[in-house]
């Protein structure tokens, strides 16, 4: 299978030789889920078109509605939405199946809007963060050789005197 490593978009496979289908630009999230016939479940990642989701065993046929509600919560903020969506692939290699959204009302795709907003938002800050990270440990390591540098300077002028 070949994967996709775009860090923009959560990892995608197809059968080798196959294309993708899939139209719609998808995000991987942790704080989404759905919740199917009381039971909650992960969602891999989510997308205008539908989105990968593990859903209770008796879900994994294609063909198969999936009805329900779609939940985020992010930064004290919680999304809910009313789900409906047709299993269009399953994942032979993990629990997850592709999921495509019925057509929706106006209302459904102002939620699942929000829901994306909020997960670009925290791809963003955590993107953000991490390159905060990164440059502080830069600018310590720079610190770190002038301090090393100017510490040997100083041990040789030292020795350099009492030698002479």
């Amino acid at each position: 299978m070949q994967m996709s490593n775009s860090p923009d978009q959560a990892d995608t496979a197809t059968k080798p030789g196959g294309r993708e289908r899939r139209r719609h630009h998808r995000r991987a999230t942790q704080s989404l889920w759905a919740e199917i016939d009381g039971e909650r479940c992960a969602v891999h990642n989510l997308s205008l078109g539908g989105l990968s989701i593990q859903p209770p065993a008796a879900y994994r046929a294609v063909g198969q509605l999936l009805q329900g509600y779609l939940c985020h919560a992010s930064s004290g903020v919680k999304l809910r939405s009313p789900l409906l969506a047709t299993i269009v692939r399953i994942d032979d290699e993990s629990d997850f199946v592709g999921a495509a959204f019925a057509p929706m009302e106006a209302e459904q795709i102002d939620a699942v809007l929000s829901m994306l907003s909020a997960i670009e938002r925290d791809y963003l800050a955590s993107r953000d963060a991490e390159e905060r990270r990164l440059q502080f440990r830069k600018t310590l390591r720079r610190i770190a050789i002038i301090g090393g540098v100017f510490l040997a300077g100083v041990v040789g002028g030292f020795v350099l005197w009492t030698m002479g």
